[in-house]
């Protein structure tokens, strides 16, 4: 009798002290916490970074860099942000700076002064989040970084995670950290290496239920770039010869032909093109079932994707980096296969999907 009342003290003792259960913690690695929370696919919260200057969303940071961080949401009862390393999860980066809003405050998170902002107790946060600001640690060597939160509302527990943002003097053309710290790929001739000889270079970076990829394309003519995410899907960035812009959508696949659709199952982070090569930096859902493929073609006269080729990743484990390692996943231009899928849509069927997005909602 007595051990279960101490049981229950203590349990009171949680339920008054939040941070008890929430706070800051080295558990808070995505890929654990995950199994703990309500997933993603009914999560009401989004993390927002803009630089503090600007004012603009960022996904790239430098040393010492300032920014504006902010829960987007639904109201809740409790939260905690931080910062950590994609590449080490385990590492919490950077620093908060006052002032913060009334119901938040700084603390150390992980052994780390000021490396987290935590809800007072007993607050009630309205949907008007305040925001707080993070400063970038000195050194950009970390590499890619992304704030992830715990949030409490009702009753329920929410693993949120904003886009990564990635150093902006990351260079795709450095080989040494394949099969480490990314999965790497090229396509070319045999003898091209991990740099401007390569037709097309891929390297990605699995982090909890995302994927960072870097792509680039080298040549001076149209292109279409980058990795399927579904059965008849996938995120393509386009470069025209012209022009120094690169685009990400995400596209449905014909046999030999990409159109685009509405979604938000792919992210942006940065693109740029000159005169000999396209650059493309973007974030794909984590695989589920088997590797995505890498594909790749031209344009049309609408800047689509056509002529698509793709090759698929032989390794099941797609997110583990040793299992790709460069140079050994060398692909030959002419090991490549047509893009097609296992049924062949009619003309009159694509015209179709391609007009969904234009269709007014009526129901």
């Amino acid at each position: 009798m007595h051990t279960i009342l101490a049981i229950f003290g203590v349990f009171c003792i949680l339920l008054q002290r939040t941070d008890a259960w929430f706070g800051c913690a080295d558990d808070l690695v995505p890929e654990r916490l995950s199994r703990r929370t309500s997933g993603n696919a009914t999560n009401p919260f989004k993390i927002e970074v803009r630089e503090r200057s600007s004012g603009e969303e960022s996904y790239e940071y430098e040393r010492g860099t300032e920014f504006k961080i902010q829960i987007i949401g639904a109201p809740f009862s409790w939260a905690e942000v931080h910062a950590r390393a994609v590449l080490f999860p385990h590492i919490v980066l950077g620093e908060f700076l006052p002032p913060t809003p009334i119901y938040f405050h700084i603390r150390e998170c992980a052994g780390r002064n000021r490396s987290s902002v935590v809800t007072n107790a007993k607050s009630k946060v309205s949907r008007r989040h305040g925001s707080f600001f993070w400063k970038a640690p000195v050194s950009t060597r970390v590499g890619p970084i992304a704030f992830v939160a715990r949030v409490l509302a009702g009753h329920r527990t929410f693993l949120v995670q904003s886009s990564i943002l990635t150093p902006s003097d990351s260079n795709i053309d450095d080989e040494s950290v394949c099969g480490q710290q990314f999965g790497c790929a090229r396509i070319g001739r045999k003898s091209c290496g991990f740099g401007d000889s390569c037709r097309i270079l891929m390297r990605w970076r699995c982090f909890r239920d995302s994927v960072l990829v870097e792509a680039a394309f080298h040549g001076r003519s149209a292109s279409a770039f980058g990795f399927t995410t579904g059965h008849n899907k996938a995120a393509i960035c386009t470069a025209k010869p012209s022009g120094n812009e690169v685009r990400l959508k995400e596209y449905f696949i014909s046999p030999h032909h990409g159109f685009p659709i509405t979604s938000d199952n792919v992210t942006f982070l940065r693109g740029k093109r000159d005169s000999h090569s396209a650059f493309c930096r973007f974030e794909i859902p984590r695989p589920r079932d088997s590797p995505p493929s890498i594909i790749f073609g031209s344009l049309d006269i609408y800047g689509n994707p056509n002529h698509l080729k793709r090759k698929r990743l032989r390794n099941k484990n797609f997110c583990n980096p040793s299992n790709h390692p460069m140079p050994s996943h060398f692909l030959s231009l002419a090991s490549l296969s047509s893009s097609s899928s296992p049924s062949t849509l009619s003309r009159l069927q694509m015209l179709g999907f391609a007009l969904i997005p234009f269709v007014p909602k009526i129901f």
